[in-house]
């Protein structure tokens, strides 16, 4: 897959650039951005029934086009078209902050405001995004028009500058044209600089991992031990036999939610003195994903076919 992206950055330059990305790096940034305040264990079949309610915008023909597929004329909602592309936007901009502006975690903003003791009110962006040494939002908008104007991106611009939580500098990331051939705008006005919060975010990243960790210990969940690149990860079989959902993806693979377990250290409360140093590069080859955070999705073969057959149905590179 690939996005057109039309980039401003905070000194007034403009750029364009293609951004490739693989199906299984799309359908991890859908599950995992913004949805819910964190990510946790009781989210998992919230997570796995986003892609079976949604299963018709996402045909693999459709995918491979770099574009999103819809229902036939007689199933065809409005209501639900445009849920489903903010749900897309959100994704396209979790992984434009990390290609883009370094972002390693992204979380919900209300969960970070939450977390920061403050109420849940006033206009805010959507996601707070934690860089190595910075912290950044993001106002993400997804549809399906062909084109967004000045005015709309200087509105979405606005949107991201609201919020109590002190950022570095805040982004409005736009996508559009989604059922056609996917393109975005990523527009970066420069704020004040602040200092880094390193009090809020190891708190969020505590909470954050220990979320995801917990599916380690959900019962029906089969774990295992693998590597993703040099990376030991844990293998978490989320969809297919054997699991909660015996769904038949394909009936020689199961997909598997992947945690570095690295990372399993930040679910201890004030483990670490100083802040945690993340991967600068996500790793994505023909079977996994593994992103930033050191969360992603993996295709397991269960009789060991050949990975030749998985490219072939599932087109991961593309």
């Amino acid at each position: 897959m690939e996005i057109d992206v039309e980039i401003l950055d905070q000194y007034g330059k403009l750029q364009n650039d293609t951004i490739k990305f693989s199906i299984l790096s799309f359908l991890k940034h859908m599950a995992m951005a913004g949805q819910g305040f964190m990510p946790t264990v009781q989210n998992y079949t919230r997570m796995i029934g986003l892609f079976f309610h949604y299963v018709e915008y996402l045909s693999l023909d459709a995918l491979r086009e770099s574009r999103l597929s819809e229902p036939p004329s007689e199933r065809q909602d409005p209501t639900e078209k445009s849920q489903f592309s903010s749900i897309v936007g959100k994704a396209i901009a979790d992984l434009l902050a990390r290609r883009i502006s370094g972002a390693r975690v992204t979380l919900n903003y209300e969960g970070a405001m939450v977390a920061n003791g403050n109420k849940i009110k006033g206009r805010r962006p959507d996601l707070y995004c934690i860089g190595q040494e910075y912290q950044f939002a993001v106002e993400a908008k997804g549809y399906e028009v062909g084109a967004i104007s000045p005015s709309n991106m200087n509105k979405h611009k606005d949107q991201s500058r609201q919020g109590p939580l002190q950022v570095n500098f805040t982004v409005a990331s736009v996508s559009y044209n989604l059922y056609h051939a996917m393109k975005a705008k990523y527009y970066d006005p420069h704020n004040d600089n602040v200092h880094f919060n390193t009090k809020l975010n190891q708190t969020l990243l505590n909470i954050y991992y220990r979320g995801l960790f917990e599916y380690l210990r959900k019962d029906g969940l089969p774990v295992e031990a693998g590597k993703v690149g040099e990376r030991e990860c844990f293998f978490i079989r989320i969809i297919g036999p054997n699991t909660p959902y015996p769904i038949v993806i394909d009936e020689h693979f199961v997909l598997c939610l992947v945690l570095q377990s690295s990372f399993q250290s930040l679910t201890i409360p004030e483990a670490h003195n100083e802040f945690p140093v993340f991967p600068e590069t996500q790793i994505e080859n023909e079977w996994a994903f593994l992103d930033t955070d050191g969360v992603g999705l993996a295709l397991l073969s269960l009789d060991n076919t050949s990975m030749t057959k998985l490219r072939r149905r599932f087109y991961l590179d593309s």
